[in-house]
């Protein structure tokens, strides 16, 4: 069977496991998911009280309702359940199977151009349908459907897998190959949920899902709903050609069990010429915060209207995030109720990132996240590393937009207590009318803001620092003309440096405490520029050089106010900021 190629591998290493158990209620939904919209964040709640007798009277012969239908029960061990369908515009294929180590393959195909879904079909009756239950371990379930359909939906997977041995590891695979439905759906479930018995959280249990809408003259909506429970799962999604697609993945612990958790899980989704599509993944800890297995997801997307959230609790994640089109967003969480940290995020838009936005929260540390967009036009970058368990140190925040117009980038790092040693660095590149606002609480923290330095000159920019603690350092670096840096530093021993290229520039630092440094250098092409350093209390230095040929009406202003403070300022001559 055609199903059989696409999983052979995962295959080989789901029967590898070997073990018995005495499973019973096969685990089959109360009804298919005929009525999903595809738009809604989250998938209803499956259930799990359903019999092999039960399923029977789920999918009572009605007319003309399922014109073919299979169906196989079995119980036991090492069996094998296939159904192929051909003309399956409107067939039902169901196996059922109580054991493990088996396997349940289904095939539905109907090639022909089917343009309604025929007599008795409704819109929320799929036209056709695969449900596969097995209750057990070490078993694998495969689906290939390709029913062309230029209008309604078609195809409808349904595959539940879960065990009820305790302690037993249950390597369950799921495998769903959709295409060319105008409609295509997939619900997979792994694992056991709370309150159904003795059971405990399924893990390394795999699914993979791929769904192409294309096929019809107009993109086909797809929709993969995929929930695993316990460690080590991972879910494989890839969508192509999809209106309004959407994936979710919820991976974590619902056994409450005292040592419950949901580690090492991963999940990777693809979307790639679509529209309006969305993902999200939530991978959560359970009942077992603070633990040293990360969590990954990575996804991928091309298109335009997308948007990806992203949500992992514990410590030592990784989220990978690639969107190409224009009016994108990601939404990232990322934190350890525990106070941990060492989460790492990489968010990337590319290639016309027009009317797009990256939202970053990472809380606890120390952890890394990276944000860039390309060709960003009226877009925005948001990241906030927040601390509210103490003496946290050592976030890394990097924000880069290139071809940049009205854009802003804001980074917010916020420690509670004596934390700090926190990093912010932020680039503008080519860009107009941009924003760079730095806000960073603690102590011995460092701000690094650059708009056009050494490139094509830009217009209108503003950058805003403000550092309350001990031992900060703010460096700024502006090329281009109109441009604005503010730089607030209260605490002691802080350092700032400003420096500006081009016309009418405009540069003010403020300092309050003991033992700070304020330097203001605008260079060789400056005209019309403004300088001005306040500071308040002992030991203070600061210096202003404003210089260059064309260096004419230009002002330098420093205020100080306390003891053993040093000024100076030098217009008109050469410098080396």
């Amino acid at each position: 069977m055609r199903t059989k190629l696409l999983l052979t591998a995962a295959l080989a290493a789901t029967l590898a496991w070997g073990a018995a158990a005495d499973v019973k209620n096969v685990p089959v939904p109360e009804k298919p998911l005929l009525d999903i919209d595809p738009r809604k964040a989250e998938p209803p709640a499956p259930e799990f009280d359903k019999s092999p007798a039960d399923i029977d009277g789920l999918f009572e012969p009605d007319g003309d309702r399922f014109r073919q239908q299979g169906r196989i029960s079995q119980e036991g061990n090492l069996n094998l359940a296939d159904i192929d369908q051909d003309s399956a515009q409107e067939g039902l294929a169901l196996i059922n199977q109580e054991g493990n180590l088996n396997e349940a393959n289904i095939e539905q195909i109907d090639e022909e151009d089917n343009v309604s879904p025929g007599p008795g079909i409704t819109f929320n009756d799929a036209t056709g349908i695969a449900i596969v239950g097995q209750r057990g371990d070490g078993n694998t379930a495969t689906v290939l459907q390709d029913i062309r359909l230029t209008a309604g939906p078609s195809n409808l997977v349904d595959i539940h897998q879960n065990s009820d041995e305790v302690g037993v590891t249950d390597v369950n695979f799921a495998g769903v190959e959709q295409s060319n439905g105008r409609g295509l759906v997939t619900r997979i479930n792994q694992g056991e949920k709370s309150g159904v018995g003795p059971g405990t959280p399924g893990s390394q249990n795999f699914a993979l899902v791929f769904q192409d809408g294309g096929g019809n003259s107009v993109e086909g909506l797809s929709t993969t709903l995929i929930d695993q429970q316990g460690d080590g799962n991972t879910a494989f999604v890839d969508q192509f050609n999809s209106l309004f697609g959407m994936v979710v993945i919820d991976q974590d612990n619902l056994g409450g069990g005292a040592t419950d958790t949901a580690d090492l899980n991963q999940a990777n989704v693809d979307q790639f010429d679509g529209t309006d599509l969305t993902v999200n993944i939530r991978q959560t800890f359970g009942v077992d915060p603070g633990g040293d297995n990360p969590n990954i997801a990575n996804v991928t997307q091309t298109g335009s209207n997308n948007e990806v959230n992203v949500s992992q609790i514990d410590d030592d994640n990784l989220a990978d995030i690639l969107q190409d089109g224009h009016n994108n967003k990601i939404h990232t969480e990322q934190n350890d109720e525990a106070g941990g940290g060492a989460n790492v995020l990489f968010a990337n838009q590319d290639a016309d990132t027009s009317d797009s936005s990256i939202s970053i929260l990472q809380e606890d540390v120390p952890n890394d996240a990276s944000a860039f967009q390309f060709a960003a036009s009226n877009s925005h970058i948001f990241i906030d590393q927040t601390d509210d368990n103490g003496a946290g140190a050592g976030n890394i925040a990097t924000a880069t937009q290139d071809s940049t117009t009205d854009s802003t980038i804001e980074i917010v790092q916020v420690m509670a207590g004596v934390g700090g040693d926190n990093v912010a660095v932020a680039n503008q590149f080519g860009v107009t009318n941009a924003l760079i606002e730095i806000e960073q609480v603690g102590a011995g923290n460092d701000a690094f803001a650059q708009q056009d330095t050494f490139a094509v000159p830009g217009d209108n920019l503003i950058i805003q620092i403000s550092q309350v603690g001990a031992g900060h350092d703010a460096d700024v670096f502006q090329s281009g003309n109109d441009n604005e840096t503010v730089i607030s530093q209260s605490g002691l021993g802080n350092t700032a440096l400003v420096f500006q290229d081009g016309e009418e520039g405009w540069a003010s630092i403020e300092q309050s405490g003991a033992a700070n440094t304020a330097s203001i250098f605008q260079a060789a092409d400056s005209m019309f520029d403004d300088a001005f350093i306040v500071q308040a209390g002992l030991g203070n230095d600061a210096t202003i050089v404003q210089s260059g040929i064309r260096g004419n009406n230009q002002l330098a202003v420093i205020n100080q106010d306390g003891i053993g403070n040093n000024a100076t300022v030098n217009q008109g001559m050469s410098m080396n900021p």
